[in-house]
């Protein structure tokens, strides 16, 4: 899983975007849901890489695509040693 330590890192968001891994916010809530419909889920937050308007996608559906971690199977460099 992608944590806060792959921040920088090129990843994939699982619908075919790639950006830049900008934070991750493990007990995030919608504001635009009503207060008592919010639910904490954690939520990656990305950035295209030559600049541009940000976006949200679920932490689970983030994998890494730099040349680097090709031969980790989408883990990113934080999540050696099985986090």
């Amino acid at each position: 899983m992608v944590t806060s330590a792959d921040i920088g890192s090129r990843v994939s968001d699982g619908a075919g975007r790639v950006g830049v891994l900008r934070d991750v916010i493990t007990d995030y809530e919608d504001p635009a849901e009503l207060p008592g419909r919010r639910r904490k889920k954690p939520m990656a937050f990305l950035g295209p890489e030559g600049g541009g308007r940000e976006w949200i996608v679920p932490l689970e559906a983030i994998r890494c695509v730099d040349a680097t971690d090709f031969g980790r199977g989408g883990e990113c460099a934080g999540d050696e040693g099985g986090r």
